[in-house]
């Protein structure tokens, strides 16, 4: 039996995710109930207004410069940049606790964690999770790299982030496909 505009608008509009349209491939059983990836990026600045928390993303990242000079003082073989990396979920009906793990993976293909956080996710639909986290890195050497989000041990997304050893203002003028 075929829904009316008015039924799936209806449907739509009362945030049920087992009676919104959902397209022709998918049927409302096959939906994951959340939580869901809203975002995973790398970025300069993330400004949050005090008054609703919306954020606004300064300047997203792929691709970085730095001197030879930042390469050959490396305490602990760690590198910082004044990046931010940012995971966002929104909750979909899920209500439970997650655990996110952001895992870095060297051009090397050697892998290690490098942030991990539990999230309450409290089943309200349109719930905003947001994680930001100060991005540094082991040095493995210029390549790229790739940040792995995973919640609870499933892959979600992979965030790619280039390290190139050289003139960092050739590369940030440099536009990047």
């Amino acid at each position: 039996m075929e829904s009316t505009r008015e039924e799936l608008i209806a449907a739509a509009m009362a945030n049920d995710p087992k009676s919104a349209p959902i397209g022709p491939f998918h049927s409302a059983e096959s939906l994951p109930v959340g939580p869901y990836l809203s975002a995973a990026l790398i970025a300069e600045k993330i400004l949050v207004e005090r008054d609703d928390n919306s954020m606004s993303i300064i300047r997203i990242v792929d691709k970085i410069g730095i001197s030879p000079e930042s390469v050959s003082v490396l305490k602990d073989n760690v590198l910082g940049f004044p990046l931010v990396a940012l995971v966002s979920f929104r909750a979909g009906c899920y209500s439970g606790h997650s655990v996110l793990l952001l895992v870095q993976v060297a051009p090397s293909g050697e892998s290690q964690p490098v942030g991990m956080c539990r999230i309450a996710f409290d089943g309200t639909p349109n719930g905003l999770y947001d994680v930001r986290l100060p991005l540094s890195m082991v040095w493995h050497g210029p390549g790229r790299y790739w940040y792995d989000v995973y919640l609870d041990n499933k892959l979600l997304s992979r965030i790619p982030f280039e390290v190139v050893v050289g003139d960092a203002s050739a590369v940030r003028s440099e536009k990047t496909e």
